[in-house]
């Protein structure tokens, strides 16, 4: 067997070592490169735009404050009936509303929902012209009913630049700061309803300026006049005050409202500058000469008082609870002083006595009028009226049946005058036999035997 030739060798430094670290070594295979890598690197810049977007909105958002609910993205948030003695400090900066009901807060602090203070920046006057950090920009409705807030100080809401609904109802508010609303530039709602008795001055300087303001709703606040800034707010387009202690509305008022008045020597007949709503229900309205101004409001401008179906009087006596908007604007009379009695009930007696002279009944009826008895002619006058009235409804009703009843009825008068006719009929015949001489011939022998 012949050996076969051996092969020539590789020198070493083309065959290497097989060792790693060696002098002569093969270099190593390149790490393979993930699949779509390249792809992405080569992708155009849109594509990388957009993933960089979702990373930023990935990111972690802060958590809901504790005990509180947050819905939609956190941009609600609720937090109701929750003993808290301030305002939570961790609010989510996207809320757009905010809800806090049955809390202790008792005292809302100067710049209370802003972020932290800022030395150098311009500030809402708070002396050394320091400002805030803005911390909830996007937030546009703020509910805080029900918290025991007894004092608003100035600024309080400061940092809300974008707060468009404001309330703060059913709080027993003891002092409000002056410029408690002010730096709301988008303010449109604001809410104190049974919030603010007992703080007229300070509530018409809280309200001064609001130029922004549409809405306020002012109820239960045991108010005796409407606060005079109210009636400077351009914008403003409805007014709630009901449940208060209104006895009327001067002429000032129905100015603001839009109503032609009634003028006077001094005051001439004015129109108002814009068409204000104004909600009266549950006020202790008195009916007398001063409340013919807006009798006469209501009669040509219904729209403006939107209760004004329910308005009632409550004084005087005799016009308690009667509605305002069927009063005569004639009737309404003023208290009169004590001489002024006086010469009425002479006047009186003289009318009495001229009525005995003459026993004329309609003048006594006028004299009775006059005695205390507003109206009485013309009250019997109208209920005879009415009368007549109802008398002719129920005679047409009962014309109505007859007619949609005429042959059912006339079916009736047949069926009747056939059954006279029988009953006729059958007493003739009768009268007829009895007649008969051979019948009475018959029974007389038929009696013999």
């Amino acid at each position: 067997m012949v050996p076969s030739p051996l092969q020539p060798r590789a020198p070493a430094a083309s065959r290497g070592s097989g060792l790693p670290g060696v002098l002569g070594s093969s270099p190593p295979a390149p790490a393979p490169t993930p699949p779509g890598f390249s792809q992405l690197l080569l992708a155009p810049p849109p594509l990388l735009l957009l993933l960089l977007l979702l990373l930023l909105l990935n990111t972690p958002t802060a958590p809901c404050p504790f005990q509180c609910y947050c819905f939609g993205s956190q941009e609600t948030i609720h937090c109701r009936h929750i003993v808290l003695q301030e305002l939570p400090r961790d609010l989510p900066t996207a809320a757009h509303n905010l809800t806090i009901v049955g809390s202790n807060l008792t005292v809302l602090r100067a710049a209370a929902f802003a972020g932290e203070e800022l030395p150098t920046a311009p500030g809402n006057g708070s002396g050394g012209g320091g400002g805030w950090a803005v911390r909830l920009a996007n937030l546009t409705s703020l509910l805080l009913n029900q918290d025991n807030i007894q004092v608003v100080e100035n600024g309080a809401f400061w940092g809300l630049p974008r707060l468009a609904t404001l309330d703060l109802s059913y709080n027993p508010l003891s002092a409000l700061g002056a410029a408690a609303f002010h730096l709301l530039p988008s303010l449109s709602v604001l809410k104190l309803n049974a919030a603010t008795s007992g703080l007229g001055e300070q509530l018409d300087a809280a309200l001064r300026g609001l130029a922004t303001l549409r809405r306020l709703e002012l109820k239960a606040n045991e108010l005796t006049h409407l606060p005079p800034s109210v009636l400077e707010l351009a914008q403003l387009e409805q007014l709630d005050a009901q449940d208060n202690a209104l006895t009327g509305l001067a002429l000032v008022e129905l100015r603001a409202l839009g109503g032609e008045i009634q003028g006077t020597p001094t005051a001439p007949t004015a129109r108002g500058p814009r068409a204000l709503r104004l909600c009266l229900a549950n006020n202790p309205l008195r009916c007398d000469c001063g409340a013919r101004a807006l009798l006469t409001l209501l009669n040509k401008a219904l729209w403006r008082v939107p209760d004004a179906r329910s308005l009632r009087c409550a004084a005087p006596p005799a016009l308690q609870g009667s509605p305002i908007l069927v009063l005569d604007e004639s009737k309404l009379s003023c208290a009169l002083g004590p001489q002024e009695k006086e010469e009425n009930e002479k006047g009186q007696g003289r009318g009495k006595e001229e009525e005995g002279e003459t026993g004329n009944e309609e003048e006594g009826t006028e004299g009775r009028d006059e005695k205390g008895q507003p109206g009485t002619g013309e009250e019997l006058e109208a209920s005879y009226v009415f009368f007549g009235i109802v008398l002719a409804l129920i005679g047409v009703v009962f014309l109505m049946v007859l007619y949609l009843n005429r042959r059912g009825i006339k079916r009736w008068t047949r069926n009747l005058r056939e059954a006279c006719r029988d009953q006729m009929e059958g007493y003739h015949y009768r009268y007829e036999q009895d007649a008969d001489p051979r019948r009475s011939g018959t029974a007389s022998s038929s009696g013999t035997l």
